[in-house]
């Protein structure tokens, strides 16, 4: 079995070889090479072509067939059989490394049977990164320059503008080195010095740490303060630093004290002054990191937010800018940071794709052409610098941009602002300037405990170089103008955050309640402790009884503004605190034959067994069965609020024990013969809805699944089959206020019951879906802070402790 694959091996390269010496091996063309080494090279001794050098001639013929040659020789002749055009790679070795490279290209035929190549070699340079890390400021480098010697050629490079911000990034020809630190006096006096030897191709990096207390200075090899994360790929182990440009990682990089979490979950875009450790030209260990809670964040700015603040396209397939104060205009990345003007005053500037290249026009002229994946950077000098975006609004955006032009087209647009700056726009966006003081404040502190959560945990924005966007998958940014009282309430409130185990909370927040706070665990799959389901309210308010299905559809059903609020319920003034949307079963059934659902056949015998759960119309009938067991004015369950009374949970009781045990079946259909007759009609006229009713809810009453029966099958749908069955686009929704709206595709909130309404013969009429809430119905909800504010006078202080009891406010900076 071992032979056939050498077999296989030894004819190959016999083909090989009688095709290039069909190529190669005649004397009808003649191809010579001179290989020239560039000026001014030194080694660390005179060398001996004959013995040091070593060179790998590759020729590629025109078939695209390749053959090396090694040589030691300058000048050579090579013999070809077939004319054409023929590429040369030269690579040139000094002590078994690879020193200069160089390529050419040269033809013969008939008419040119002889040919001259020059082959001009290259260089393979060397990478220094010199960083710096002082313990604090320091005056140490006053009346001092670093000075980088070649010890073999004697040339001398001095470096006086020093600064910790700024590193050296240097390109040097392979030779043995000296770097130090010498004083400017003239003589150029060393005081410290670090030999070295760079070679070919190779990555060093040399990171001058000041010991203020000592002043002194100690040179770390392979060690390197970096300046900032612009952008990470965590799968393809790469960092990008804005100044010092693009580095690989190794395999198991690991982060000094958060060993046990992957670099990417530790590390975010924004991150600064990262102190790491080379193996080669990888960074091999994160040391150490500015590990404070973030003051900036950097926002991926929508082109298109549809009307309730969604996100429609984050990519811009141009941009027009409108800058009015003092910015400098980069281009690029790290050692290829070019800064290309100043721009001061209310300028204009529109970067564009031509050509597959990009172009900026300014009024000083057309700068470009730039390939794709450049990233261009607009650095305000001063804190009233700000830009409008003409595709967007005229609210006004602060802070540095940066902009990406992407590979796919387009360009993303970050905004990199201090944090306290990004909430003026935030909480003036998410919260009505005409709210109470106290809940703008507890607007602004949870707004301002979400981002810093957001950028130290989201990673979704990494590869582009964001930590979050300015639609409402974070928070809404931008989409209204800063006001006054907005402002003041993110001033009074700077740096407070929540924490919990010393950690920022998860301080999600929605506009408005239906009465209800869903568990964090029903919508975002994470448990919380501090996010629990809960009754929103006061008084008695908390003691609601919304323990079944029924008890759910008559409170939502409830539109009676007073008596909510008698019992404590502080959002009855919102429109969104009660919502309806009518569909007919025709169209319900449409909807159910296309989606991918299976079913279930229905038994075709009927039995009297346990039955977990009761729809909504089998109810229809139990005032009556109350009204012969306790009289007619018992059945407050079905018509009222449902208090946690004794009687309550004793009508509860009985309810269930009048239901389960003596008239359903287990496919929640009557026993009764005129039932049964009812069944076999439907089946005569065709497959329709029978009936529809939420058959699961989690524990904080969010609905897990629905169920749909049709004469002859069950269909059990999940959450997103449900979203499809009840897409509301074009209907019109009903709010407890009576405006009625178009603009929705899907419910305002996953607070909703269901009432289907029937005729005499119980066919279905109609579906009416009862709701409450606008959001997602976790943590905050705005209307009740602002309610909890004006009609009970709480403090902002006491409005967080209420949504987000066992946290802590802290001012963190």
């Amino acid at each position: 079995m071992k032979v056939l694959p050498g077999l296989l091996t030894v004819l190959f390269l016999t083909f090989l070889m009688s095709v290039f010496g069909q190529t190669f091996a005649s004397n009808n063309f003649t191809i010579n090479i001179e290989i020239r080494f560039p000026d001014n090279i030194f080694f660390d001794s005179s060398p001996d072509l004959e013995n040091d050098f070593a060179a790998e001639i590759v020729f590629e013929a025109p078939n695209g067939m390749r053959m090396l040659f090694p040589s030691h020789s300058l000048i050579n002749s090579f013999s070809v059989s077939n004319p054409g055009h023929y590429r040369v790679f030269v690579d040139v070795f000094y002590k078994s490394k690879r020193y200069f490279t160089g390529n050419g290209e040269t033809y013969v035929g008939w008419d040119k049977p002889d040919s001259f190549l020059v082959v001009n070699l290259k260089p393979i340079t060397s990478k220094l990164l010199i960083t710096f890390k002082m313990d604090q400021k320091s005056e140490y480098f006053k009346g001092k320059v670093i000075y980088l010697e070649n010890v073999i050629s004697k040339e001398l490079t001095t470096f006086s503008q020093l600064n910790e911000e700024e590193p050296i990034n240097l390109e040097l020809l392979p030779s043995n080195y000296e770097i130090g630190i010498a004083k400017n006096d003239g003589s150029l006096t060393k005081l410290v010095n670090y030999p070295m030897a760079l070679q070919p191709g190779e990555f060093s990096a040399i990171m001058m740490k000041v010991d203020t207390k000592k002043n002194s200075i100690i040179l770390e090899k392979n060690v390197a303060r970096l300046s900032k994360v612009i952008s990470f790929d965590s799968e393809a182990k790469r960092i990008c630093f804005e100044l010092e440009g693009d580095f690989k990682l190794s395999k198991d990089v690991k982060v000094v004290g958060y060993e046990k979490s992957n670099w990417a979950n530790v590390l975010y875009p924004g991150v600064k002054n990262l102190i790491v450790e080379f193996s080669g030209d990888r960074i091999s260990r994160i040391l150490s990191f500015e590990n404070d809670f973030p003051k900036r964040v950097r926002v991926l700015v929508s082109s298109r937010i549809n009307s309730v603040g969604g996100i429609v396209s984050n990519k811009f397939s141009d941009l027009l800018i409108e800058l009015n104060g003092i910015y400098d205009l980069y281009s690029g990345v790290g050692n290829n940071l070019v800064r290309l003007l100043s721009l001061v005053g209310n300028r204009k500037v529109m970067l564009y794709k031509n050509n597959d290249f990009v172009y900026i026009e300014t009024e000083s002229g057309i700068f470009g052409p730039f390939i794709d994946g450049t990233r261009f950077y607009l650095k305000s000098k001063n804190s009233d610098s700000y830009v409008l975006l003409v595709q967007r609004s005229r609210n006004k955006y602060y802070g540095d941009f940066e902009i990406l032009a992407t590979t796919q087209g387009g360009f993303y647009l970050i905004n990199d602002v201090e944090i306290e700056q990004y909430l003026y726009s935030v909480v003036s966006s998410e919260m009505p300037s005409t709210y109470h003081l106290e809940a703008l404040k507890a607007q602004a502190v949870v707004a301002r405990t979400y981002v810093i959560d957001k950028i130290l945990s989201d990673r979704r924005y990494t590869k582009i170089g964001a930590n979050i966007d300015d639609s409402i998958n974070f928070q809404a940014y931008n989409t209204q103008k800063t006001n006054e009282k907005a402002v003041s309430a993110v001033k009074l409130t700077s740096g407070e955050l929540m924490l919990y185990n010393s950690k920022p909370a998860s301080t999600f927040y929605y506009a408005v309640s239906g009465g209800v706070n869903f568990d964090v665990k029903d919508v975002f799959k994470m448990s919380v402790p501090y996010l629990k389901s809960k009754i929103n309210g006061t008084n008695m308010a908390s003691i609601y009884f919304l323990d079944d299905e029924q008890s759910i559809l008559n409170f939502l059903k409830n539109w009676d503004r007073q008596s909510l609020s008698e019992i404590g319920f502080v959002e009855v003034e919102n429109g969104f605190f009660r919502w309806k949307v009518e569909f007919s079963p025709q169209e319900l059934y449409e909807r159910l034959s296309n989606l991918k659902v299976k079913s279930t056949p229905k038994e075709n015998s009927w039995s009297v067994e346990d039955n977990n759960q009761v729809p909504i119309y089998r109810v229809l009938n139990l005032a009556k069965a109350l009204d012969e067991k306790f009289g007619s004015s018992n059945h407050v369950i079905v018509e009222n609020i449902g208090l946690k009374t004794e009687q309550a949970e004793i009508l509860s009781l009985q309810e269930e024990q009048e239901i389960n045990c003596s008239q359903y079946s287990k496919n929640n259909a009557p026993v009764q013969a005129t039932d049964e007759g009812i069944i076999e009609e439907n089946k005569k006229s065709g497959e329709k809805i029978t009936d529809i009713y939420i058959s699961k809810r989690t524990n904080g009453r969010y609905v897990e699944e629905l169920t749909v029966e049709t004469a002859d099958s069950i269909y059990k749908l999940s959450e997103a089959d449900v979203r499809k069955l009840f897409d509301i686009s074009g209907k019109k929704i009903t709010l407890l206020n009576g405006i009625q709206r178009d603009d929705f595709s899907s419910f305002p909130s996953k607070f909703y019951s269901i009432d289907v309404i029937r005729d005499s013969e119980l066919n279905i009429n109609s579906v009416v879906i009862y709701g409450g809430g606008f959001g997602h119905g976790i943590g905050l909800s705005q209307v009740a802070a602002n309610a909890f504010a004006k009609k009970y006078g709480w403090t902002y202080q006491q409005i967080l402790e209420y949504f987000y009891s066992g946290t802590k406010l802290i001012k963190v900076y």
